[in-house]
């Protein structure tokens, strides 16, 4: 008859808000340096810890975990493991717009020995991997840019574009494309109606692309469009663009023996992202349980 030592205790699962995703944690059995962990559908039973008809999700000694959930107080306590499942969605790549999400798995896990020998095992029922995570950029920066770029060609008679797009029309025209790099993620996170957000900043920088076929048009129109983008920065700053900054630079470009004259215009700023998830995580349907 095994011992209480050779089980897994305080089992805990939990499902992560990005979806696809499921972190394991438990107190190690004493007598069992490793753990073995299988994924079904819910509702499909196992014979034991070798059953070819479940997923292998993990086989070898686990990484050291300690859970935010687990509260046992002592004063040397028990080491605890934790496993991650990376692919916790049906493996078919006809279920790729729905079927990864919503779907409830069970989870076996057995201590392990290394060598065939197991435990008492354990049954996880009930987890279901959902995306909860939602993310949002406080403002939408390449349609702002497309959107003063529209204007002020407009004003100007000239064709505008995204850069990316492909179009069959003669300069003057303006093209505009955008890009973006991280520069921070806070720890915290703060709430925000009803949810609860962690705050990235990104520095974007919207780039203006003049082509003109004289230097004289590419200094006119170039000219009127840089002070336009000046005049800009205060709404850019009203929309949550912050530390801004602008600059231009002439060039020549040669298409074949025929020249271009352009004024790549450079408008650069700092806007937020928020990745806003629900806390605490829902866990409240998840039933553990000894198994075979």
């Amino acid at each position: 008859m095994p011992a209480a030592t050779d089980t897994l205790t305080n089992v805990l699962t939990v499902p992560r808000g990005e979806g696809g995703a499921v972190k394991l944690s438990f107190t190690l059995a004493q007598d069992f340096s490793e753990v073995r962990v299988l994924r079904v559908l819910t509702g499909v039973s196992i014979t034991g810890p070798t059953d070819p008809t479940a997923t292998l999700v993990f086989d070898g000694v686990p990484d050291a975990g300690e859970s935010e959930y687990y509260t046992e107080v002592s004063a040397s306590p028990p080491p605890r493991g934790e496993v991650w499942d990376l692919q916790a969605f049906p493996d078919d790549f006809e279920d790729i717009s729905n079927l990864i999400e919503d779907v409830t798995f069970d989870y076996y896990l057995y201590p392990s020995d290394g060598v065939g020998g197991y435990g008492i095992g354990s049954l996880v029922s009930g987890v279901t991997p959902t995306r909860t995570i939602s993310t949002e950029f406080v403002l939408n920066v390449k349609d702002l840019a497309y959107q003063r770029a529209r204007l002020h060609a407009r004003n100007l008679n000239i064709f505008a574009a995204k850069m990316e797009n492909l179009h069959d029309r003669e300069p003057p025209a303006l093209l505009i494309k955008t890009r973006a790099t991280l520069t921070s993620i806070d720890i915290g996170v703060v709430p925000l109606r009803g949810t609860n957000a962690t705050t990235c900043t990104f520095r974007t920088i919207m780039e203006f692309l003049l082509i003109t076929r004289t230097p004289r048009e590419r200094d006119d129109y170039g000219d009127t469009i840089l002070e336009r983008l000046l005049g800009d920065l205060t709404l850019f700053g009203a929309l949550g663009l912050d530390e801004l900054s602008i600059q231009y630079t002439d060039g020549l470009e040669l298409v074949g023996e025929e020249p271009f004259y352009t004024r790549e215009i450079s408008v650069s700023g700092l806007v937020d992202a928020l990745i806003k998830h629900s806390l605490p995580l829902n866990i409240g349907d998840i039933q553990v349980s000894a198994c075979p």
